[in-house]
């Protein structure tokens, strides 16, 4: 009975390694999408976006196996801004997109001696040094279903210590985190998370747990939905005792999880950091401005670009992260008085970063004052704060709508909907926050752009002053704003803008 057990659970696991999720009907139209020229009229450089393939090789990261198929892997890219801006300049136009039905990373021979080593915990450790950064992709194999991997990269070797994959799908977010010693596979943690990542991930969430030695599984334990929450633990040295048909079930297992580790690694090595800026221009009247001229620069490095908006007022580019300073830009449109947004700080791991909307006015005309909801509005925390502690104060122009925000203190189990809130997270703890719609949950209609032009303004304060503040994403449809999410001490921009009808489950 224990071995027809274990058998039924390999070949489950191996079918779910295999199978994908339905596109997240949460995830933005062009989530996946670096910036395309969609008619912004740039007239710097063109608009940059991302592919995994050098410019020198035309074949698809991942798609070539080690000769020795021994899996040596290669260095990846630095987490820098001039890395960046070259991988920026040379890709303009490309799509990221990523592909798991390649099928050439084969297991390593099994000598039947092997055992597992769980050194997980401390390569956690070690990325608290590394550099961290977040890069989207599309699906190519799964109907283009929106994936985010992040890479936490050891800045003296440029090798990668750990990814984490999160896939975004109909009723879940199916996440997969790899783990890495000199390029080499050594530990699996697959798992599913709530519809808006609101588990906290301590290693605990239901899942496989798999640890690989020299490309050869060593172990697996399996305690997820598949086999009834029910620990099923596999030990390397039980192989040569199963019976064909199991043998057969655990290595497509074993597998489709090497598979899987190397292509994303091969994938992300090539993909520096770097960010969508996006937004429009608008007049006194709530009109929008075409063919306006902007300028952006950087103050701390030599970029600099131009570029203009296009028939909807609307502008978009991909620019380098860039930590050591403040992006500033400048529009001019006509005998209109120049427009400038200072302080557009974008931090590793940002994806998206929308500026909402940029207000003009012609000569001897008042500006609607709702420019100075950005950046350069308040730098001094409204709270008094010690250290540790972060103030989050959340407000938006459009006295019509009905928003409220939600903080939840994942590991506590706590939340808090007050609009000016202080939290300490506990150094090992995760805090999210989120925007909801009300009225469009309510209304069960998923489709109100209420949220994205309501002008919501999320602003975050240590006791020196403002460290983040981020902008509702414009021009997009959605009830539900990811704001951002403070884990093991780092503030990390996620938002994201999911379309839910149901009752948000965040209001409970």
């Amino acid at each position: 009975m224990k071995k027809r057990l274990l058998t039924i659970t390999l070949v489950i696991c191996a079918c779910l390694a295999v199978s994908g999720c339905k596109k997240k009907n949460a995830a933005p139209k062009d989530a996946g999408e670096p910036a395309q020229d969609q008619g912004t009229g740039e007239t710097g450089e063109t608009a940059p976006a991302e592919d995994t393939t050098p410019v020198q090789d035309a074949k698809t990261p991942g798609e070539e196996p080690e000769p020795t198929g021994r899996f040596t892997m290669k260095s990846g890219v630095a987490d820098d801004f001039d890395t960046s801006w070259k991988y920026v300049h040379d890709h303009a136009n490309d799509m990221l997109v990523l592909n798991y039905d390649i099928d050439v990373y084969e297991p390593a021979k099994r000598n039947g001696d092997e055992k597992a080593e769980d050194i997980h915990k401390e390569i956690d450790k070690k990325t608290d040094k590394d550099t961290f950064r977040k890069v989207r992709f599309t699906r190519a194999d799964k109907a283009g279903s929106t994936i985010d991997i992040s890479a936490f990269t050891d800045p003296s070797t440029l090798m990668i210590d750990k990814i984490v994959t999160c896939e975004y799908c109909a009723n879940a977010r199916e996440m997969s985190e790899y783990y890495f010693e000199d390029g080499r596979l050594v530990y699996v943690y697959a798992y599913k998370d709530a519809l808006y990542g609101t588990e906290y991930k301590d290693g605990s969430l239901p899942g496989k747990k798999c640890t690989f030695k020299d490309n050869v599984m060593t172990g697996c334990v399996i305690d997820d939905e598949d086999v009834g929450n029910k620990k099923v633990t596999y030990e390397a040295d039980q192989y040569d005792g199963m019976d064909e048909f199991t043998r057969s079930s655990y290595d497509e297992l074993e597998h489709e999880m090497l598979k899987k580790a190397y292509i994303t690694y091969n994938y992300i090595s090539k993909v520096p950091g770097f960010a969508r800026l996006y937004g429009y221009v608008g007049d006194e009247f709530g009109g929008v401005l075409s063919n306006v001229h902007m300028k952006i620069s950087s103050k701390a490095h030599e970029y600099e670009r131009e570029f203009v908006t296009n028939g909807d007022g609307f502008f978009e580019m991909i620019v380098p992260i860039n930590q050591e300073d403040d992006y500033g830009i400048v529009c001019e449109y006509g005998d209109y008085v120049p427009s400038t947004v200072d302080d557009i700080r974008i931090v590793p791991g940002t994806l998206d970063y929308p500026i909402g909307v940029i207000y003009m006015a012609p000569a001897g005309q008042g500006v609607h004052d709702a420019n100075t909801y950005l950046l350069n509005a308040n730098y001094s925390s409204p709270k008094k704060l010690s250290e540790g502690e972060y103030c989050v104060t959340f407000s938006y122009a459009d006295e019509k709508a009905d928003l409220c925000c939600v903080g939840m203190d994942l590991k506590k189990k706590k939340r808090d909907q007050d609009k000016m809130m202080v939290i300490k997270p506990d150094k090992e703890g995760q805090f999210k926050y989120f925007v909801v719609d009300r009225r469009g949950i309510d209304s069960g209609n998923p489709m109100t752009y209420e949220l994205s032009s309501s002008e919501a303004v999320v602003k975050v304060y240590d006791k020196d002053g403002l460290v983040a503040s981020y902008q509702a994403p414009v021009g997009n449809a959605g009830t539900v704003w990811e704001v951002f999410e403070v884990r093991n001490g780092r503030i990390l921009p996620l938002n994201n803008l999911m379309i839910e009808s149901e009752k948000a489950p965040l209001l409970k």
